[in-house]
C-alpha cells in the first residue's frame, strides 16, 4: 500500500474511534504524525479532556436552558440559597471567583428574569445586597439537588479507588500546567 492510502486508512480508524474529537484536533494529530514532532498518544489524550469537557458543559447549559439559567447565574442562586439578608456584589465576586463586572452582569441577567433583587442597607445605604426573590428561593430549591446529583452522576459507576486514581491523574496535569507552575514556570523562578 502506498503513503497516501495509509494515511487515509488511519484517518478513517482516527475518526470512527474519536468522533469526539473536533476537526481542528483532528487535523493538529495528523499533522503532528507527519512531522513526528510530539507523542501523539499524549496529544489525543489532551483533546480528548478537552472534548469530554465542551460536553459536560453543553450537557449543563442545556439542563440549565428552561430555567434560563446559565452555570454562572445557578452558581450566585446556590450561593444565595442559604442567605436570607443577601450578599453584596462584591461578597459574591469573591465566593464565585469572578469580577464585579461579571458578577453585575449575572446579577443584571437573574434581577430581569425575576430571581433577585437588590436592597439597599438600612444603614448605609450606598450598600447593596443581592437577595433571592421568592421565584429565586423555590427555582434554587428545585435545582440545587437535582443539579447536584446529575454532576456526581458523571462518575456513576466508578469505585472509589478509581475516582482517586483519577483524581490523582487530573492533580497530575495540572502539576504540568504552566497555571499549576508547571515545569516552565518552575524552571522561570529557580536561580
Amino acid at each position: 500500500m502506498n503513503v497516501k492510502a495509509l494515511t487515509l486508512i488511519r484517518r478513517l480508524i482516527i475518526c470512527r474511534r474519536m468522533r469526539i474529537l473536533e476537526q481542528k484536533h483532528l487535523a493538529l494529530l495528523e499533522e503532528a504524525e507527519r512531522r513526528a514532532v510530539a507523542d501523539t498518544d499524549n496529544m489525543r489524550a489532551c483533546f480528548e479532556m478537552l472534548a469530554l469537557a465542551g460536553a459536560i458543559d453543553r450537557d449543563c447549559a442545556t439542563r440549565l436552558a428552561p430555567f434560563r439559567l446559565s452555570e454562572g447565574k445557578f452558581v450566585l442562586l446556590f450561593l444565595l440559597h442559604d442567605e436570607p439578608d443577601g450578599l453584596s456584589p462584591y461578597e459574591l465576586a469573591e465566593r464565585a471567583g469572578v469580577t464585579r463586572a461579571t458578577i453585575t452582569g449575572l446579577v443584571d441577567g437573574l434581577g430581569r428574569d425575576g430571581f433577585v433583587t437588590r436592597r439597599t442597607g438600612l444603614d448605609d445605604r450606598r450598600k447593596i445586597a443581592v437577595v433571592l426573590t421568592e421565584v429565586g428561593r423555590k427555582t434554587a430549591r428545585d435545582l440545587l439537588d437535582g443539579h447536584s446529583a446529575w454532576i456526581a452522576s458523571l462518575f456513576a459507576g466508578f469505585t472509589a479507588n478509581e475516582r482517586q486514581t483519577f483524581n490523582a491523574l487530573i492533580r497530575h496535569i495540572w502539576r504540568n500546567l504552566d497555571a499549576g507552575e508547571g515545569p516552565q514556570a518552575r524552571q522561570e523562578t529557580q536561580p
